[in-house]
């Protein structure tokens, strides 16, 4: 962060994910599988795996399992070397993230494997052909063992592991969209989960080919994590990273069921085929449109999503020096503290179960919630505009009527309220919004015009922090249309238009005022 800033950091997550990618083909290749089952198998393994690409440390897990992934194949083929890697590998894993627990898994699932094969007649002189050299397991038990060693070698021990676990069950992760299951109303239709479906569904139809190929430890760890992905839609893109050489020896077997005879012909070409299909497959990631057919904004590039975080609410705490105690919701503290140095009430580094409920205390206006703010000395409160619905936060009903309280920004994404303490005093007197409400209460033209020049005064004031608000001018607009003042209310709602000329609820708008069609 302090050598390269935020592109720095995108440039590393996308580095790895490519690296990430480069090991799981190589792994599908090391499985004996053509270029273009390890090509489409790796496609769909970052396909599962795309909606956890953010610049988090779990990028390191990841990356870290792709090698361990292809560390395992390796060996797998013959090349005993690559065992020896392995340790080195959790050691540093376990210093950079609590992942490393997957990587356990997906090794002792080989253990596990390897065991079996060794020790059970059936599997040791089963295919593909010749018996089983039990020195084999051996070596990899050793090997796990030094690794399990390694793995424990860092600042807190048994600690990290401990504590990863605990959070895994804590009950706030009900709350925490990525620990929802697949069945979940909120993510079941999402196509990341309508593509695990599918891709377990054909795992779990070729298991004889897996017989065949002796792919037991793989087996067990695509169970293992199986059972995990069914819990949470987190551990889908650790399923699909852990399942992709599986894939492709699937998807090798059931090419060549099709293509008969003329598998190896077509081998090559099909293997370009499925190589332009992956590169053409970037550009809707670069353009946007891959994830707005998922339903969510994402795109490519540097830099701070405005509508994702409080940029021009940050910018006003700069500008008047608004310098105090903050409480921020969850899913901006990380921002918070990193491109601000904020100390902030809460992210994700900080997040339990405790501090988590007394969050939603605050936000609910719960019965003692204002114990909560006077313990923890909050001065200032940083919150999302709700979007969604003025009453799914109760703080916000009873901010509007708290005289101790003065909201003093406001746009569409953030609202900052300072408490009236001496300090702040200066800030209030000259930003505190008396007369226009965000949220668009509704009132009367008798109530308007008596003081109508401190509520224009207002318009400005948002207009100027935030020059490209919706929600001001449609506010403004529908208070013009109470006032009488139709042209006006036209003026506000057609710059609303021209803003965000997608948004559906301007026609209505204009329609109310005999502004539709724009001139």
């Amino acid at each position: 962060m302090k050598a390269g800033g935020a592109p720095a950091i995108l440039v590393l997550v996308g580095a790895m994910a490519a690296a990430a990618a480069c090991a799981l083909v190589l792994a599908a290749r090391e499985e004996r599988t053509g270029p273009a089952a390890a090509g489409l198998a790796v496609g769909g393994g970052l396909f599962l795996l795309h909606f956890r690409l953010f610049p988090r440390a779990e990028i390191f897990s990841f990356f870290l399992l792709s090698i361990l992934v292809l560390l395992l194949a390796s060996w797998r083929r013959g090349r005993q070397r690559a065992l020896f890697a392995i340790p080195p590998l959790f050691l540093l894993w376990g210093n950079l993230h609590p992942g490393v627990l997957a990587g356990g898994l997906v090794l002792s699932c080989h253990v596990v494997g390897e065991g079996v094969a060794a020790f059970v007649p059936a599997v040791r002189n089963g295919p593909p052909s010749g018996p089983y050299d039990a020195r084999r397991f051996v070596r990899l038990l050793v090997i796990s063992a030094i690794a399990a060693l390694a793995l424990l070698a860092n600042p807190y021990g048994f600690g990290v592991l401990s504590e990863a676990v605990r959070l895994s069950r804590g009950t706030v992760n009900q709350y925490i969209a990525e620990w929802v299951p697949p069945t979940h109303a909120f993510v079941t239709n999402r196509p990341s989960v309508q593509a695990y479906r599918v891709w377990t569904g054909l795992l779990v139809l070729s298991l004889p080919f897996f017989w065949w190929r002796r792919c037991l430890g793989g087996v067990l760890a695509a169970a293992a994590l199986l059972t995990m992905a069914m819990r949470s839609v987190r551990f889908i893109a650790v399923y699909g990273v852990v399942t992709a050489p599986l894939m492709a020896v699937a998807l090798e077997e059931w090419l060549g069921l099709a293509l008969r005879r003329r598998a190896r012909e077509l081998r090559t070409v099909t293997g370009l085929v499925v190589a332009s299909l992956l590169v053409l497959g970037v550009v809707p990631v670069i353009n946007g449109s891959f994830y707005r057919w998922e339903g969510e904004e994402r795109r490519f590039g540097f830099g701070v999503v405005e509508r994702d975080y409080p940029g021009r609410a940050v910018a006003f705490m700069r500008a008047t020096d608004i310098r105090g105690t903050v409480f921020n919701e969850y899913r901006w503290g990380g921002w918070l503290g990193w491109t601000e140095g904020m100390q902030v009430f809460q992210d994700g580094r900080t997040i339990d179960e405790s501090l988590f409920y007394e969050s939603t205390t605050i936000l609910n206006a719960s019965p003692g919630f204002e114990a909560i703010l006077d313990r923890y000395g909050i001065d200032v409160l940083l919150l999302r505009y709700p979007k969604e619905s003025f009453s799914n936060h109760a703080i916000f009903r009873w901010l509007a009527t708290a005289p101790g309280w003065a909201l003093v920004f406001w746009d569409d994404d953030a609202l900052v309220y300072l408490k009236r303490v001496p300090r702040f005093e200066p800030v209030i007197e000259r930003f505190a919004y008396r007369r226009l409400s965000p949220f668009a209460i509704a009132t009367s033209k008798a109530l308007l015009l008596p003081d109508w020049a401190r509520l224009e005064t207002e318009i400005r004031q948002v207009k100027e922090w935030s020059p490209r608000s919706g929600v001001v001018r449609q506010i403004a607009g529908q208070l013009y249309d109470i006032a009488g003042m139709q042209d006006r209310a036209k003026a506000e709602f057609l710059e609303g238009y021209r803003l965000e000329p997608g948004n559906g609820v301007w026609e209505s708008l204009l329609r109310s005022v005999g502004g539709w069609p724009p001139g």
